[in-house]
């Protein structure tokens, strides 16, 4: 790192990483500067931007992790629009879930399950989060092969299932399996979040409770 760099960098500074250059927990953003430059999500609200070098002869991609917040997908999709994704497909699927109705009415089910892959696992974080927050729901996250590797056993015709990218067949028909149902629109998985959205707003009126306000927080903590 530069001489010059701020303190807030430095601070941000995580670790080396090599990694299969096929590893799909990464979206790949682009290449600057002869740098490759990948994003994943970890948690609901913390990203790790990557920034690297690809090995094309090994197949491995070396790289520096810088950690990162992203509240909601809006910086996201300001990150992806910068190195040049084509978000109109995006786009049309967030206004999409605005027009139309919520996939699945919220107050029929008692648990919430969302599932992702690669990079999408931590929106899948933020989507439980949001159902928590705003309905006071049972609601949980998972990377999408993980599930049926005992998540899946509390399933059942009050779970809905809601999956955030592309899923294996075979863990669909697992999943309906249990009785529970599903949510796969193959929408890009930012613009789910607009489903998902107002899935905890509905769910929060019919329970009663004010999804602006929720319970037991406040727009920020103050410790001793």
């Amino acid at each position: 790192m530069a001489a010059g760099a701020s303190a807030a960098s430095r601070a941000h500074r995580r670790h080396v990483q090599v990694l299969p250059a096929s590893n799909d927990a990464l979206l790949y953003l682009g290449e600057r500067d002869g740098y490759e430059i990948g994003v994943s999500f970890k948690e609901p609200d913390h990203a790790i931007l990557f920034v690297g070098t690809l090995d094309q002869e090994r197949q491995i991609y070396t790289s520096t992790a810088y950690g990162a917040h992203f509240r909601g997908s809006l910086p996201f999709g300001r990150l992806r629009a910068h190195f040049g994704h084509d978000l109109s497909a995006a786009i049309a699927d967030a206004e999409e879930a605005l027009a139309k109705p919520i996939p699945a009415d919220p107050a029929a089910f008692e648990q919430f399950v969302f599932l992702g892959g690669g990079w999408t696992v931590g929106l899948t974080g933020e989507a439980a989060l949001k159902l928590r927050e705003a309905g006071g729901a049972w609601a949980e996250s998972y990377p999408a092969m993980e599930y049926r590797h005992g998540p899946i056993s509390v399933a059942g015709e009050r779970t809905l299932v809601w999956m955030l990218g592309r899923c294996e067949p075979a863990l669909l028909a697992d999943i309906r399996e249990t009785g529970a149902s599903v949510v796969e629109n193959g929408a890009d998985p930012m613009a789910a979040l607009v489903g998902i959205q107002r899935a905890a707003v509905a769910l929060a009126q019919a329970r009663g409770l004010d999804p602006d306000r929720p319970r037991h927080l406040t727009r920020s903590v103050v410790l001793p």
